[in-house]
């Protein structure tokens, strides 16, 4: 597992050292540097696959330079494991790229929060794909789906009322968490490379985006965290990305378009899915969310608790990323509650109070 991430110069850090543990959750106002974390974990992730770092419609290494810092520094990012046995340390500077790498193969599953609406169809993965993959947007899930219908769920994953162990048998049931009795039908045409998601009977663009939006995290929670299947796996590619022991997921806003339970449920679902196999880091904006997160400490007790972390960020104009660190107990109360974070209803509820 990958446990700090060193970011020095790079957009509003000066300089910042992060602990990663199994699930991290990145918060705070918009603007904050939440989402310069997970760019640099991604810029971490195509160096070790031998691209260039920087990532397309990002810019290059003046949009990433730190204007707080001297023109002669360079971006330096470091992801590395405990006692830098396994580490990545990538140094950028104008037209120069510097990286030394010590680390086993790490797949890094991004889903980002601009995420496939329901759709009529959808396309399945090119044969020339470096990765197993759902999609940045989730493009893929059906044909993802296809792929790992079999595998075997976690005894810790799966869902009480599902008699079942494959993901066959799960997904449905989590899913009704999101939508209560929701029937879901996956289907591949190779011939045409598309795939379809078909709904209680019906096309997916007649049942709203909830469950088009949340699909490809709750797919890939289980995925990464599931044992191969009874049979194996039937090609050597999926074999070999499935055994890896190094997965991320890395998701933006898993609460887009859901009702608060859901956002709940999928809190619950992605902090268990972390202690089964899969180091999970999300940012968020959802009170509901953490919620999960925390009722699953609450349920799972002290060894989720100390690999469970909340990041708070804040930023002043002009200044460089605050990091507050907000730790779990067992009882799933949190150790700390910054100013600003997640007070807006108490706010709120004390304005429409007042005569």
């Amino acid at each position: 597992m990958l446990d700090k991430l060193v970011l020095k110069s790079f957009k509003s850090f000066i300089y910042s050292k992060l602990e990663l543990s199994n699930i991290t959750v990145l918060t705070g106002l918009n603007s904050s540097g939440k989402s310069s974390v997970l760019q640099a974990i991604r810029m971490c992730k195509l160096v070790d696959k031998d691209h260039s770092p920087y990532i397309q419609g990002f810019g290059g290494f003046t949009d990433l330079k730190s204007k707080l810092t001297s023109q002669q520094k360079p971006v330096q990012i470091l992801l590395s494991s405990k006692e830098m046995k396994n580490y990545l340390y990538l140094s950028l500077r104008e037209n120069i790229n510097k990286h030394r790498t010590r680390i086993d193969r790490f797949s890094v599953e991004y889903i980002s929060a601009d995420r496939h609406g329901p759709c009529v169809t959808l396309p399945i993965m090119p044969q020339d794909i470096d990765d197993i993959t759902v999609g940045e947007k989730g493009e893929y899930f059906a044909d993802y789906y296809s792929k790992f219908e079999s595998v075997i769920i976690p005894e810790k994953l799966r869902h009480a009322n599902s008699t079942g162990n494959t993901l066959k048998h799960q997904i449905n049931h989590w899913m009704g968490e999101i939508s209560p009795g929701v029937d879901l039908n996956f289907s591949v045409t190779k011939e045409q490379d598309i795939s379809h998601l078909g709904v209680n009977g019906f096309r997916a663009t007649n049942t709203g985006f909830g469950i088009s939006y949340s699909l490809p995290i709750v797919l890939s929670a289980l995925v990464m965290s599931s044992e191969a299947p009874l049979d194996s796996f039937k090609q050597s590619k999926m074999k070999a990305w499935h055994s890896n022991k190094n997965k991320i997921l890395i998701i933006e806003n898993p609460e887009a378009h859901l009702h608060p339970k859901g956002q709940t449920a999928l809190g619950l679902l992605l902090a268990i899915a972390s202690s089964c196999g899969v180091q999970i880091i999300v940012e968020t904006h959802s009170d509901h969310f953490i919620d999960g997160v925390r009722l699953a400490v609450k349920n799972v007790g002290a060894t989720l608790a100390q690999k469970s972390i909340i990041y708070y960020f804040t930023r002043e104009k002009d200044k460089d990323t605050k990091i507050e660190k907000i730790r779990i107990k067992e009882d799933g109360k949190l150790t700390s509650w910054p100013e600003g974070f997640f007070d807006q209803s108490t706010i709120n509820l004390s304005k429409l109070a007042k005569k």
